[in-house]
């Protein structure tokens, strides 16, 4: 079986200027580029003269963390915006490896009752991913939170020697099946012991991986520093900055950090003002400190609690403060907190600690905390990379609210709008060096024998036309070839 792209400008992720031509795909690679219009072929699409780039790579997009993946293999929305592979796991939280089969470490964004979890290493996870009708390509870093709450059974403190090495093992046996590397929160490296980082760079660096960090601006500048130069091994080790804004108040130190960063860290940004928020990151640690999700959820419901929190919780206007996902209780989700607050006939706060209650604290928000104006003057730095940070089913809820539209097009239109010939290297920013990065083979670049991962965008207002993941076949589970 064979498709045949005609008549397309190529801008083919290399930084390269467009020109034109026609590509020519048999099952999920790329088998000539050219001039190919005499050849017969049963399938075709005519470009009419857009631009054919590489479908787009997102590095930080949350379709495992909400399970979305597993519940909505196609991943409509994500293809539907041209993107074509997203590398999940990161914020320390991942899919696999599961050494006991369960999903505790997701606790804080999703409910796995629904989920049928059939894997504990990364390679059974593969495996799975390879039944479903997958419609883009999914890779992973491995979640070290996610082991250590296997390994400590969620209790806060540090690994004895014995159970570092089982770490170490369960870290290498993950790299080996494909993992991408190791995702971490920014504070984990104060409960490490040098052993543990050692090694577990040691092995990043053995099967030439990467180290997602997942980063707070509002821990401060002297702080974030210390995080990087934990994992960055003397800027040996690529790291990738995931989950870092510049919230309001805080963009001296956002732009402070981007600016001094060394060349082998690179930052992912989304060109939104919108930070996703949840239920347990939002309440102060007060009333979460000792307490587990089901006693939480009764406290919140106290009048004496209340009166404590309202101020508190004061920042967030009712208006701009969207629900986007909320555990089991789906009706809630696409709602704003004044909606929900006239819904509910009760103030603004109230009705929030009354969804939190009853979605038992697994509820997401999106909430303009971003400076958009210092966001957008760095989304072109070299040092950055695009993400949509979202998944099939946030976007659904994003786009009937008109918060947020195509963020990668957003950027490419964005990156043009002063000169069109910026176009090739803002493609090139988000294909083929987030590609090289991650090391993803044979992907990121038009290019025969490459993978016939590929988006039809309009030339005149860079919308998506078309999406292509896996040529005429399907999305596939990814695995680092280290």
């Amino acid at each position: 079986m064979s498709l045949l792209i005609k008549n397309v400008q190529i801008v083919d992720g290399r930084g390269r200027k467009p020109y034109k031509g026609d590509v020519l795909v048999q099952k999920d690679r790329i088998s000539a580029i050219g001039n190919l219009r005499s050849k017969q072929v049963k399938d075709f699409i005519d470009g009419l003269g857009n631009y054919l780039i590489p479908g787009f790579v997102d590095p930080a997009a949350t379709t495992d963390r909400y399970l979305d993946l597993l519940l909505n293999p196609g991943q409509s929305r994500l293809k539907e915006q041209g993107i074509g592979t997203v590398i999940g796991g990161n914020g320390g939280a991942s899919l696999a490896p599961l050494i006991y089969g369960r999903l505790d470490a997701l606790s804080k964004w999703a409910d796995g009752i629904n989920v049928n979890i059939d894997w504990h290493t990364a390679a059974d996870f593969f495996k799975s991913l390879s039944r479903l009708d997958l419609g883009i390509n999914f890779g992973t870093f491995i979640g070290y939170d996610t082991v250590l709450q296997a390994i400590t059974g969620g209790e806060e403190r540090g690994l004895t020697k014995n159970e570092i090495k089982i770490v170490h093992r369960i870290i290498e046996n993950g790299l080996k099946d494909g993992a991408f590397g190791v995702s971490l929160r920014s504070g984990s490296y104060k409960t490490m012991a040098k052993s543990e980082i050692k090694g577990m760079l040691d092995l990043v660096t053995k099967y030439h991986c990467s180290v997602s960090l997942s980063i707070d601006v509002r821990s401060g500048k002297e702080e974030i520093e210390k995080a990087i130069e934990a994992f960055s091994r003397k800027n040996r080790v690529k790291i990738l900055v995931a989950d870092f804004w510049p919230i309001a108040g805080h963009e001296g130190v956002f732009e402070e950090v981007l600016s001094s960063a060394p060349s082998n860290v690179k930052f992912v940004l989304k060109p939104y003002p919108g930070v996703i928020y949840q239920a347990l990151d939002v309440l102060p640690e007060w009333i979460t400190k000792d307490r587990d999700r089901d006693n939480l959820a009764k406290a919140l419901l106290d009048e004496d609690v209340l009166k404590k929190l309202e101020p508190e919780l004061a920042w967030i206007a009712p208006e701009k403060c969207l629900v986007v996902y909320a555990g089991r209780h789906e009706i809630l989700s696409g709602k704003t907190l004044k909606e929900l607050s006239e819904i509910y006939d009760l103030p603004p706060v109230k009705t929030l600690l009354k969804v939190f209650s009853l979605c038992k604290l697994r509820v997401s928000l999106l909430y303009p905390s971003a400076n958009e104006t210092i966001l957008m003057k760095h989304i072109k730095d070299e040092n950055v990379f695009i993400s949509s940070y979202s998944n099939s089913s946030f976007m659904e809820t994003a786009y009937l609210k008109e918060i947020e539209q195509d963020g990668f097009t957003r950027f490419l239109k964005t990156a043009c709008e002063s000169d069109s010939k910026n176009l090739p290297g803002a493609v090139k920013q988000v294909t083929s060096a987030p590609a090289r990065f991650l090391n993803l083979k044979n992907r990121g670049v038009i290019k025969e024998g490459y993978a016939a991962d590929l988006t039809l965008i309009d030339k005149d207002n860079f919308k998506t036309i078309a999406s292509i993941t896996g040529g005429i076949t399907k999305g596939i589970p990814l695995r680092h070839r280290g």
